[in-house]
């Protein structure tokens, strides 16, 4: 019988009748409600009764949902069976129901309109399709209790589950309805609401039609899901043409759909040993460090890139009381600097981006579709990928190391410090060191408020008045250091650009 079960009846056989084995025959477990039987007279088939009411719910969702979706067979062969028994019924009005019929059969979606001109040659190897059929058909496990004894134990997952509502709903056209919010990297049918449903299969719909709507990450993840497991289409060819178009049609609203797709389409193609076209798909994983990336990022003004990104490639400096006294004009002179070391590299025919940084090729391996595909035997199938590492050069650490020095020694020449530390100006371009002075001895000298122009003569005609007689007591003149306060203020400005770039 093919009519539903009821729990509550199943519940009663097991209680009253469990140790003849009723409440088995009566949800369809035929092989094991003739065990029960044959045993009834121990007290073994009695015992095992009582626990099958810890599986009874399971057991009648489970011959329910078979009820309701058998057969699950794959699509096209589902459709195909159908076909050829509406082509032998019978014809009633002059073959009218049977073209109705098979019209309404036929794929809501034009497939030779999806698949692109590269990938139409692509054929769906038979193993796929056999680990399919496969997955979908192992609902038992036989148990060996080594006294002569087997069992089977009836199972599912989410996975085989998601396999049998795919295949179930890909013949769902869908009905217009309003986008719902969808947040969720693994998701099954079991898991959307009757809203979610709807606005999923309508823009479905609206894809394999070419009008690609706006949506939520999630849902465009679970279309692919279904088509890089076959589930919803069983052609190779269309399948990962659809994943192109949307790839294409996506990549600009969500970044993460390159990542996701790409990697996809490039595991679908190795599965089905087109090299050739994977090699489209196979990025290279780049990877590159912070002072690389703002260096590109700024390359027109260098001088910006806080000093906390250069500190970590200055080596073996130690902290001189000069520079603790300052260190603000220190780093504004050194980051101030960047761009004269790079137009002298430049004059010398180096680019400064290729001594400072090299690329260190490799190697990663990869498995195929990471867990995102169910039941097919591809779980080891490794595959290796290149990678390129952005590493900094000893040049690097020198170059900057050397250049902080000797912007403390420009330093204490401007402020008229004697001592210089010692540094290997060597390794910097030639003539970086008198660059350096003039420009910031100029900006020194042109924040100079207050010059002295002209002595005042004080010689003048005639006699001089007398003075008043006065005790000779002395005075202490008041006077106004200029210079002094225009450099406490320069400095005090200088500081608080160094707490705003760091």
């Amino acid at each position: 019988m093919n009519s539903r079960k009821s729990t509550s009846a199943a519940y009663i056989l097991a209680i009253f009748l469990g140790g003849l084995g009723a409440h088995l025959f009566y949800i369809g477990k035929y092989k094991r409600a003739v065990f029960y039987l044959i045993f009834c007279w121990t007290y073994i088939p009695l015992f095992l009764g009582w626990i099958d009411l810890l599986f009874i719910r399971k057991w009648v969702m489970e011959k329910n949902n078979s009820i309701e979706n058998s057969p699950i067979v794959p699509i096209n062969s589902h459709l195909k069976a159908q076909e050829n028994r509406l082509e032998s019924k019978v014809s009633i009005d002059n073959g009218k129901f049977i073209k109705e019929k098979m019209n309404k059969l036929k794929l809501f979606y034009n497939e030779n309109e999806i698949i692109l001109d590269k990938y139409a040659h692509l054929k769906t190897p038979q193993h796929i399709l056999d680990d399919i059929r496969n997955v979908l058909h192992s609902k038992k496990k036989k148990l060996e209790t080594g006294y002569g004894i087997t069992f089977e134990i009836s199972y599912s997952n989410s996975s085989i589950d998601f396999l049998k509502d795919s295949i179930k709903y890909a013949i769902e056209e869908g009905k217009p309805a309003v986008h719902q919010s969808l947040m969720a990297y693994w998701t099954t049918f079991n898991q959307l609401d009757k809203k979610q449903k709807e606005w999923y299969f309508y823009w479905r719909n609206q894809v394999l039609h070419r009008n690609y709507l706006n949506t939520d990450l999630s849902y465009l993840i679970l279309f692919t899901y279904e088509l890089i497991n076959y589930s919803f289409n069983q052609n190779a060819a269309f399948n990962v043409s659809m994943m192109v178009r949307l790839l294409e049609a996506y990549k600009e609203r969500n970044s993460k759909v390159e990542h996701y797709l790409r990697s996809w389409i490039h595991d679908f193609l190795i599965e089905l040993d087109e090299k050739e076209l994977a090699k489209e798909w196979d990025s290279t994983t780049v990877r590159t460090n912070s002072l690389y990336d703002r260096l590109l990022e700024k390359s027109v003004s260098l001088e910006t890139i806080s000093i906390t990104l250069w500190k970590q490639y200055i080596n073996g400096y130690r902290e001189t009381e000069f520079f603790r006294a300052n260190k603000s004009k220190i780093y504004k002179i050194f980051k101030e600097s960047i761009p004269l070391l790079r137009e002298a590299f430049e004059e010398q025919g180096i680019s400064y981006m290729e001594r400072w940084f090299k690329e260190v090729k490799g190697t990663q391996s990869n498995y195929l579709f990471g867990s995102a595909v169910i039941g097919r035997n591809i779980s080891q199938r490794e595959y290796f990928i290149e990678t390129v590492e952005i590493r900094p050069t000893q040049e690097l650490y020198d170059d900057v190391t050397t250049l902080f020095r000797l912007a403390e020694n420009v330093t204490r020449i401007v402020k008229g410090e004697k001592r210089q530390l010692k540094v290997n100006e060597e390794k910097l371009p030639e003539g970086l060191k008198e660059r350096m002075v003039d420009r910031f001895s100029k900006i020194s000298a042109s924040k100079t408020r207050f010059k002295k122009v002209q002595d005042r003569s004080s010689q003048s005609e005639g006699s001089k008045i007398p003075q008043p007689e006065t005790e000779n007591t002395p005075q202490k003149a008041f006077v106004l250091d200029f210079e002094r306060i225009q450099q406490l203020q320069q400095e005090s400005k200088e500081l608080q650009q160094l707490f705003e770039e760091s």
